[in-house]
């Protein structure tokens, strides 16, 4: 699933799950996490930012529903990010060696987005390089 989050109209769903019981799209997520290093430029600056996507306006508008913070309300019949099975980051190694599954999302973004364009992310190539 493709998330607008706060760039989409008000009252429009961006988010649909398709995997599993009663679910409407596909949906695979897994939590980010966020620090501000030892060494940072600008920490002042890093700490407001991280101060402000953990505020409770930012938790309540733009991840309206998908709050991990447990004293903000999830709308009826939403669920938290981890009761969804599809977002259990133990299943991420399941996910990624599925590499069938991978190759057809990465068509599917093509068709939607086009293909990748530029030089390869040097470094780490994943699982199975060339596959």
């Amino acid at each position: 699933a493709i998330g607008l989050a706060g760039s989409a109209p008000r009252g429009i769903d961006t988010v649909r799950v398709m995997i599993g019981p009663n679910s409407t799209s596909e949906y695979l997520t897994w939590a980010q996490h966020m620090a501000i290093l030892r060494e940072a430029p600008h920490p002042a600056a890093a700490k407001l930012f991280v101060n402000w996507i953990i505020s409770l306006e930012v938790q309540t508008t733009l991840l309206a529903g998908s709050s991990t913070r447990t004293d903000i309300p999830t709308p009826p019949g939403t669920l938290r990010p981890w009761q969804i099975r599809q977002a259990n980051s133990l299943c991420f190694q399941t996910f990624m060696e599925d590499r069938a599954n991978i190759e057809r999302l990465k068509a599917i973004f093509a068709l939607h987005f086009g293909e990748v364009r530029g030089e390869p992310t040097p470094g780490q190539l994943g699982l199975y390089p060339g596959l």
